[in-house]
């Protein structure tokens, strides 16, 4: 028998897989356009990753999808139950999870004002359709001492009472804006150290762990490459972060701008339906770079269930995505 892995495989999916974009549903290798039609073959796309990172690695692994921006559709049961429907028919079963990522406009994220409502929201759909993990943002908001405001936030009995109403895992994404303070991810190490803390204090301690972090690949390359941030990130806080890494976004860019590439797709080959161009020297040294981040987060996790899913933009395919963690996983 293969020996078993906690991890899954598989990509995020859009709005724009739902709502008939011909384009992006031919990339993922989809006929039709309806949610019967859409979402069974979606799952279809992550059966594959999951066979290639199976045989690569000689390990079983599960599928997973994680829906971005979704909300609003996702609220509605003519959508909601068909995903439900062939979640339940596709064979997984225990080998799946779903993740869920909470918009993530200004107005919604922590300290704005739109922040509560947003997540409650959030994790009641999380609830309906039994998301395992959702990513947040962290603040752009900043105040004289962000990091406490935020604590109080997420310990205020409002929002606790939020997230007791879930086992979702909240998972805490590091930025790619050069002026965020939680881009660093020093800083985000630290923030979750004192709300454990203070979680602990008050006698919440049952929430310490639902508080974990995602590592956004292709932002942490801008934070070494476009914004001038010191090595020592690579080097002493990778490995701390990298204990509390639930979930992965897994995707590079040339260290210019967030451009949501497989890791190591032929770039040249779909030049002429790029949104911009691209330094294909350095996005191959990045891809290189991305394999080397996601090792050393492997080695010092300290979690199960890992999502190592995909998180790109179009254009891109199940066959670019398969060669990503079959180059990984050999």
């Amino acid at each position: 028998m293969m020996e078993r892995t906690m991890d899954r495989v598989g990509f995020s999916i859009y709005a724009r897989h739902l709502l008939g974009d011909k384009s992006i549903l031919a990339e993922y290798e989809i006929q039709g356009v309806e949610p019967e039609q859409v979402f069974p073959q979606l799952i279809d796309g992550v059966r594959k990753l999951v066979e290639v990172a199976n045989e690569a690695s000689g390990k079983s692994h599960g599928g997973v999808i994680h829906m971005c921006g979704l909300t609003g559709l996702m609220s509605n049961e003519f959508v909601r139950k068909p995903w439900l429907d062939a979640v339940a028919r596709s064979g997984f079963g225990n080998d799946w999870s779903l993740g869920f990522h909470v918009n993530f406009d200004h107005q919604n994220l922590p300290l704005a004002p739109g922040f509560a409502s947003t997540y409650e929201n959030a994790m009641h759909l999380c609830e309906l359709l039994d998301v395992e993990a959702m990513v947040l943002h962290a603040p752009l908001v900043k105040t004289t001492n962000t990091d406490q405001d935020w604590i109080d936030l997420m310990t205020r009995e409002d929002i606790m009472d939020i997230t007791r109403s879930t086992n979702t895992v909240l998972c805490w994404e590091n930025a790619q804006d050069s002026i965020a303070r939680y881009r660093l991810l020093e800083n985000l190490i630290e923030w979750r150290e004192q709300l454990v803390n203070e979680l602990e204090r008050t006698g919440n301690g049952d929430l310490a762990d639902r508080h974990q972090f995602c590592f956004d690949t292709g932002h942490f390359l801008l934070s070494l490459q476009r914004d001038d941030a010191p090595r020592e990130e690579l080097d002493n806080f990778l490995p701390e972060f990298a204990k509390h890494v639930k979930v992965y976004h897994i995707h590079a860019n040339d260290g210019t701008i967030d451009q949501h590439l497989v890791p190591f797709m032929d770039v040249v080959k779909n030049h002429g339906t790029m949104k911009l161009p691209v330094h294909v020297t350095k996005f191959q040294e990045n891809s290189e770079l991305v394999l080397s981040m996601i090792e050393t987060c492997q080695e010092r996790s300290l979690i199960h269930d890992r999502h190592l899913h995909v998180e790109v933009d179009s254009p891109s395919s199940i066959d670019d995505m398969a060669n990503f963690y079959k180059r990984y996983y050999q």
